[in-house]
């Protein structure tokens, strides 16, 4: 009888460990339900993560922005985050790409006249590409379509939206390049002769005088009118510079650009004299660095100079390097607008402007031909006020 309560209560003990055991199974196999419920979830949200990370980097990347540049003027472009890569997608040498930690320029290479490009950009994660075409050198580019100022998100933003509407009204259009002209300058001149001795430096001597519609330089003769198209070219781009560098409404890293670009026309000379004359002041003389830091200055809020009108070129006199010195004498008028667009000021002046005028020589496919280029120096500004 003891034998079979012992069994019995074995019995129970085992049956008690089955129902314990189990009981612990079940928990396991709810545990491993609620593990991967929880998985599933977990995936759900990592898929809308993704989707909302994708759409937030589309809204911060721009496809397809155009720039425009040309010897003169780079485009430049600043960047909410430092940029980590910059590639050009067309032939090397054609364009000299420079990024300095959120700041990318892009200048072409003057002698080659480059195609269109994509550049494609690199910054934060975000993957940029920009389209740049060549504009010739005799027309002006407005600095909104050479300079992008996009170092907050917010206006990286606004570029991305600029970019897709333009792009959704006219999707199938896109600048056309202009091919840069070159200046062509007489007759191919002759294979040059092994170079002299150096001999002792020669006093400036003066060029031989116009002969009608001529000028000559050394045996070199080019129209007048040729030379004139050059300068009021340089001095359209010059006015276009300061512009945006004396209005107000103008960003700080505009007016940084603006400067530079005018500083490119003088060949970045410091040494560069801007005389003053007023009708009521005794005349005065600053560097061209501290005249546009002024200029910079003034209380307009847009500036507007109307087209140069030259009255004068020549005086040349050949420098020691071998360029020509001479002098232009032009009349431009100055308008300083109001917060309201009205006129608050506005001056004729009588700019004399010292210009150096620089022979080079390009071969193209076996061909040799001459090139002119003109660069500014000293100014005198005279106003009627």
């Amino acid at each position: 009888m003891e034998r079979k309560s012992n069994q019995l209560t074995f019995a129970k003990q085992v049956f008690a460990i089955f129902l314990l055991e189990l009981m612990i199974n079940q928990n396991q196999s709810l545990f491993l339900l609620k593990i991967i419920f929880l998985m599933k979830k977990l995936q759900v949200l990592c898929l809308v993560f993704s989707i909302l990370l994708s759409f937030r980097a589309s809204s911060q990347e721009i496809k397809g922005d155009v720039l425009w540049v040309n010897t003169f003027t780079p485009a430049t472009i600043r960047f909410p985050d430092n940029i980590t890569s910059a590639e050009a997608g067309c032939s090397e040498g054609l364009y000299q790409i420079t990024k300095t930690d959120n700041k990318l320029v892009i200048n072409p290479v003057a002698e080659k006249k480059p195609p269109s490009c994509v550049i494609s950009v690199e910054e934060g994660g975000r993957q940029h590409t920009f389209k740049v075409f060549f504009q010739d050198n005799d027309a002006d580019i407005d600095l909104d379509k050479s300079y992008l100022d996009l170092h907050t998100l917010d206006l990286l933003q606004q570029r991305v939206a600029q970019v897709k509407a333009k792009q959704k009204d006219k999707p199938t259009m896109a600048p056309t390049p202009t091919v840069a002209k070159t200046e062509t300058v007489g007759p191919p001149p002759p294979a040059p002769a092994p170079p002299p001795p150096p001999a002792p430096a020669a006093a400036p001597q003066a060029a031989p005088a116009p002969e009608g519609d001529y000028i000559a330089f050394d045996g070199r003769k080019i129209f007048r009118s040729q030379l004139n198209d050059i300068v009021i070219g340089k001095i359209k781009k010059v006015n276009k510079n300061l512009e945006a560098l004396g209005s107000q409404s103008s960003s700080a890293a505009l007016k940084k650009q603006a400067t530079a670009n005018i500083m490119a026309f003088f060949n970045n000379k410091t040494t560069v004299l801007v005389e003053v004359r007023n009708k009521n002041k005794p005349p005065f003389k600053k560097p061209i660095t501290q005249y546009l830091n002024d200029f910079s200055r003034l209380p307009y809020s847009k500036v507007k100079i109307e087209d140069a009108e030259l009255t004068f070129v020549g005086n040349f006199v050949k420098n020691e390097d071998g360029s020509y010195h001479g002098v232009v004498v032009l009349q431009q008028r100055f308008i300083g607008y109001n917060r309201e667009g009205g006129v608050q000021y506005s001056d004729v002046t009588k700019k004399d402007v010292e210009i150096d005028v620089r022979f080079t020589e390009q071969v193209k496919d076996g061909e040799v031909k001459q090139l002119i280029d003109v660069f500014l120096g000293n100014i005198s500004v005279s106003s009627e006020s």
